[in-house]
């Protein structure tokens, strides 16, 4: 049993891994047509319906009402705007400048910018472990290019 849950997980990140390395090489076509924050705001579009059709059937199968306070919404919406909205808007605009390898590239500086940001949106506290990560990632990222 074990082996099949291993082999499962690893073709499923496989299948992960190559759906978001595609995702520049598709972005940087689509940015030909559509300006890099349209299709940020058509995503944005996209998750939002997708999300509330969720949230509707999830809470209509157990019953269950979420309640959204205003501070749960407001912290919800920073990190949402700073995460997604300038994060990905960027990476689009870097994509539709360079190219879709160094659209990935840089992309994958991301754990600099959450050991970064956490403190500030989240209130978490960096460790060491996580020093050391933003260290070894930053090794990597300046080691590839």
């Amino acid at each position: 049993m074990h082996n099949k849950h291993s082999f499962a997980g690893l073709v499923s990140g496989l299948t992960a891994a190559s759906i978001w390395g595609g995702m520049y090489v598709v972005s940087k076509v689509v940015l030909e047509v559509i300006p890099p924050f349209t299709l940020l705001l058509l995503r944005l579009i996209m998750g939002a319906i997708v999300l509330g059709i969720v949230i509707y059937f999830r809470n209509r199968k157990t019953g269950a009402v979420s309640p959204m306070t205003k501070e749960f919404f407001w912290r919800s919406f920073l990190v949402g705007f700073v995460g997604y909205g300038i994060s990905l808007g960027f990476q689009f605009v870097g994509t539709k400048l360079s190219t879709a390898s160094n659209g990935s590239l840089v992309t994958s500086a991301t754990p600099a910018f959450v050991l970064l940001f956490a403190p500030f949106l989240l209130g978490e506290k960096p460790t060491a472990r996580g020093v050391i990560a933003l260290i070894l990632s930053t090794l990597g990222v300046l080691g590839s290019h």
